[in-house]
Parts: C-alpha cells; structure tokens; sequence
C-alpha cells in the first residue's frame, strides 16, 4: 500500500467510524427510550390498581390482573435495561484479540488511565492531587511519542481500521439489546392484556352460575305451589260456611 493509498483509507475509515458512532447513538437513544416507557407502565399499572377497588365485580379481578401484569412486565423490562448497560463485553480489553485501537479510546491512548481517579464523593486530599498532577507529567513523553507516529498514514489507516471493527461488533450488540428490550417490553403487555382478558371471561363465568344457581333455589317447585292451593281451599270454604 503506497502513502497515497493509505490516506485514502485512513480518511474513508474515519470517517465511516463517525457514521457509525451516530448509528450506535441512535440504538442507545431507542433503546432509553424504551427504558422511559418501562417506568411509564410501571406507573400506570400502579395507578390501575385504585381504579379496580371501585370497579364492578366482574372488571375488578380483571384490572388487578392487568395491573399486576403491567407491573411484572415493567420490572423486568427494566431490569432487562440494566443487564444490558452492565453487560461484559468479551471483546473489550482482550489483549489476545490483539486491537488496541489508542488513536480512538482514552484507555488505549493513555499509558496508565487509572493513575486519573476520583473518589466517588470527590474529595480529593492534597496527596491525591498531586499524584494525579506527577502522572499527567510522567505519562506525556509516552503519549506523545505513540501519537506521533500518526504521521505514518499506515499506522493511521491501521488505527482506523481497527476501530471500525470494534465499532461494527459493538453496533452488533447495540441493535441486538434494542431488539431483545423491545421484544420482552410487547410480549409482556401482549401477555398482561391477555391475562385480564381471561381473568374477566372466567369471573364473568362464575357470577354467571351463581347467579344461576340463587335463581334456581329462590323458585318455588310446582308440587309445592300445587300443596299451597289446596290448603288455601278449604280455609276458603270454611270462611263461606262462618258467612252463611
């Protein structure tokens, strides 16, 4: 590959590495989208459970089915988002993968990223800043010379080149998360509908024969209704007879 060649490629590769990050961005962004309606359906099914306590008997057992449905759904849906933002990526940090991509990640480009910390509550004493000042000294000549050698358009074109390919996996598992949350986040409405749905058909069932079953006990037999008007009769005669 000649110089000429190299650059060509080097510029083609990044700029295809920025079209790529966009898309990634755009499936993260979906992807917390979808974690927003999560919350939203654990709200809403929060809120249908108050409506059941006042609704007829038959819609009641249906909307704690669906309510809790919804909630069910909603928890694992959220915690489906926080496996994935979690997720251990077997191809990051693997040094027998052999790509180290430096131009690209701070991680690579820095000779030791974990001498810059800060405590979680950042309070930092007077040692820790001045460790963090002696690293940033300590640590420039080894970034700067790796740096440099970028002006080497293969070395540039390499860089590149091994940071699409780490882009094109991660966009893999991006689109592959955004794919499995949106599916989990359907199937459990689908599955929270359909079991109020039953829920309703079978209570609807059960007030059905009940009410069946009083209608049947409340009426009188016709043997009974027949021994009734014979007893009537002669109670009848008598008071004829008293009349006379």
């Amino acid at each position: 590959m000649t110089p000429d060649e190299a650059k060509a490629l080097a510029a083609t590769l990044e700029s295809l590495a920025h079209h790529m990050s966009d898309r990634i961005s755009y499936a993260e962004s979906r992807r917390t989208a979808l974690m927003q309606g999560s919350f939203a359906l654990l709200a809403g099914g929060v809120a249908l459970l108050p409506l059941a306590v006042s609704a007829p008997d038959v819609l009641r057992a249906g909307l704690y089915a669906l309510a809790v449905g919804v909630i069910i759904a909603a928890v694992v849906s959220l915690l489906v988002y926080l496996g994935q933002t979690n997720f251990k990526y077997g191809f990051i940090g693997t040094e027998a993968a052999g790509l180290r991509p430096w131009k690209w990640f701070y991680r690579d480009a820095l000779p030791n990223s974990d001498a810059f910390n800060a405590p979680w509550h950042t309070r930092q004493s007077d040692a820790g800043r001045k460790a963090v000042a002696q690293a940033f000294k300590d640590q420039w000549d080894g970034f700067s010379q790796q740096q440099v050698t970028l002006v080497d358009p293969k070395v540039d074109a390499l860089q590149n080149l091994e940071q699409v390919y780490v882009l094109h996996v991660n966009e893999r598992y991006k689109n592959l998360f955004l794919s499995q949350l949106r599916t989990v986040i359907v199937r459990g409405i689908v599955g929270a509908v359909a079991l109020a749905a039953i829920t309703i058909l079978i209570a609807g069932g059960l007030t059905l024969t009940h009410t069946s079953n009083n209608g049947h006990q409340a009426k009188p037999s016709p043997r009974a209704h027949h021994q009734t008007a014979i007893s009537i009769v002669p109670e009848q005669r008598a008071s004829v007879s008293a009349l006379g």
